[in-house]
């Protein structure tokens, strides 16, 4: 919507994700840690299922725009389709939702949009600063309000506010987030071949180790760079140890 006012939105469907969210209470086996999904429906992109306290919980999908449309899937029947598939029905026939299930579009950092006009900035979402692989949007919209206060701080001691002044704030975004963007935009495409998400899930859900590896990528402790190395595959085909797929990995 901010993006909207000051003319700077581009509807680019490769670099939009489309996700719903609805909240439920009685949601059964939930634990203290978030859960991601990947169901067919919506692949490339994850069903989720988040706690949230006093018992209420977060769920909800997720896919690039662009795929959305090639495959024509409706989002919110694809939603539906997960609480009530084999696999998740026995945790939601109790579930009460609570209100509608709702959708919205996601722009993803995978595109440098342009952040910045006369006498202003945009931070966060508005500047389409999503992580493209996770859909994660909070820790790099903290990042981007840093580097504009840092960025206003200098402007705001002279008298110039105009484009070319505030320009410096998109050359510190990208120096400080570009290559993560960029290695998720990676990740978001290796996404779509499901046969490397089954062995990558499937390892995960029988090793502790891969588990706990997946997790912390998730998380950030750990470079995601491992997933776009063929090595990384070969190992977890071969069921070499855990250890060495990280570490060598993270040297490289």
């Amino acid at each position: 919507m901010v993006a909207r006012k000051t003319d700077l939105y581009e509807h680019d469907s490769r670099h939009l994700l489309v996700a719903t969210r609805a909240y439920y209470r009685n949601v059964h086996e939930m634990k203290d840690s978030i859960e991601l999904h990947y169901v067919e429906e919506v692949i490339p992109g994850y069903f989720w299922i988040f706690p949230l306290e006093n018992g209420y919980v977060n769920v909800g999908s997720g896919m690039v725009h662009k795929y959305l449309k090639q495959k024509d899937v409706d989002l919110r029947k694809a939603h539906v389709a997960a609480t009530e598939s084999e696999a998740f029905k026995h945790r939601f026939k109790d579930a009460e939702m609570i209100g509608d299930i709702v959708a919205w579009n996601l722009p993803v950092g995978s595109k440098r949009r342009k952040a910045y006009g006369d006498g202003f900035l945009l931070i966060g979402d508005a500047a389409g600063l999503i992580d493209p692989f996770t859909g994660e949007g909070i820790g790099n919209a903290m990042c981007s309000a840093k580097i504009a206060a840092e960025i206003l701080s200098e402007v705001c001691k002279g008298t110039d506010y105009t484009e070319n002044t505030l320009a410096e704030y998109q050359t510190r975004i990208w120096k400080r987030l570009g290559a993560e963007m960029t290695l998720s935009y990676n990740l978001q495409r290796v996404g779509k071949h499901k046969s490397l998400v089954n062995l990558v899930v499937n390892k995960a859900a029988k090793s502790p180790d891969v588990s706990l590896w997946i997790s912390d990528m998730m998380a950030g402790r750990h470079t995601k760079k491992a997933l776009l190395n063929p090595a990384t595959y070969f190992k977890l085909l071969t069921n070499r140890k855990i250890d060495s797929v990280s570490n060598t990995q993270t040297a490289s």
